[in-house]
């Protein structure tokens, strides 16, 4: 954060720091991470889906989505259809099947929203299976996975899925500043509402020089590598298939 303008002065963003930037604030179309990383002050949050209580602000905010791991039923293993065996002429004898084993497998349902991290709660917007949870009540923010992590607020686990790596590690730094606020007891609204007060017209010039920087980063679209990977395997099977049936062909015309 930024405390000073010598602080301010001293920041230079590299090439990576650009991308980073370019990544986290082209795929999340709620918050700008960049007065962050120019310590102007905490990320700039455009969500207007929230309504704030007094002495509260935004920190983070992106699409997200909550999900939570149950058990199906897929089926039985080593199915059995039983045996006839004739005794007479018209009497049959049958031995009773067996449905074998019972087949069941941990799938994922997920629930897409809105994850708000603010100084006093963290909100999860959507249809259903929404929630809210007041820092001072979460006891941990744990990452699982490079696109996942994990709230704990007494007995409640919240499981919470992000696609980008980029924008996990905002809202995990963003949730743990707000913990450390309550556990610590600074208030984090006044620092916000000080760092705001301090910015100068130089910072706001070289703010500007720096968003066309990252203007100019172009970021793939991952839904479209991923739509672009699945026609490249259909492609591949249909080949498979297509030189299968070409093969039994000819050996059907030998």
């Amino acid at each position: 954060m930024m405390m000073s303008e010598d602080a301010f002065k001293q920041v230079k963003l590299s090439e990576n720091n650009i991308k980073e930037i370019a990544i986290a604030n082209k795929t999340n179309p709620y918050t700008d991470v960049l007065p962050f990383h120019l310590n102007m002050g905490y990320p700039l949050v455009k969500y207007t889906g929230l309504l704030l209580r007094p002495h509260e602000f935004m920190l983070y905010a992106t699409p997200a989505q909550v999900y939570k791991e149950k058990e199906k039923f897929m089926g039985y293993t080593g199915n059995s259809s039983g045996v006839s065996f004739r005794l007479t002429k018209g009497v049959w004898l049958r031995t009773g099947g067996s449905r074998g084993r019972p087949v069941r497998e941990k799938v994922r349902e997920f629930t897409k929203g809105d994850l708000i991290i603010t100084n006093e709660r963290i909100v999860f917007l959507a249809p259903a299976n929404g929630f809210e949870i007041k820092i001072k009540k979460l006891l941990s923010c744990q990452p699982i996975a490079t696109d996942a992590l994990v709230l704990q607020a007494g007995n409640v686990t919240k499981n919470i899925y992000i696609e980008r790596t980029e924008v996990l590690r905002y809202v995990y730094a963003c949730t743990n500043a707000s913990m450390s606020s309550a556990i610590k007891g600074y208030d984090l609204y006044e620092e916000n509402e000080n760092l705001k007060k301090a910015v100068t017209p130089e910072m706001e010039e070289e703010y500007e020089k720096a968003k066309a920087q990252v203007a100019k980063i172009h970021v793939p679209d991952l839904s479209k590598q991923s739509l672009g990977e699945s026609l490249k395997k259909v492609l591949v099977y249909a080949c498979v298939i297509f030189l299968i049936i070409l093969f039994l062909r000819a050996c059907n015309a030998q």
